[in-house]
């Protein structure tokens, strides 16, 4: 019984201690500056309507002059590694 009541008093207080806690705290200044620059961020990156009208961008194909030898590189290192 005694254990209980114990326990009882134990969880009032916690709560009682947290719910003047939530009553005195308030926010850092910073969050609302975040809040709001996460807001305005937002709105730029929505894209504009006419935006659908440009060709999505394509890489040209890497010319063989490149591939060849950065893949014989490739191939030395590796047979230099082992």
């Amino acid at each position: 019984m005694m254990l209980k009541e114990q326990e009882e008093r134990r969880e009032d207080a916690k709560r009682l201690s947290m719910a003047k806690t939530k009553a005195k705290e308030a926010p850092f200044k910073f969050y609302e500056r975040d809040l709001q620059a996460q807001k305005e961020k937002q709105q730029q990156a929505e894209l504009p309507p006419s935006f659908a009208n440009f060709a999505p961008f394509r890489a040209k194909k890497i010319p063989w002059k490149v591939l060849v030898p950065l893949y014989k590189t490739m191939l030395d290192d590796e047979e230099n590694d082992r």
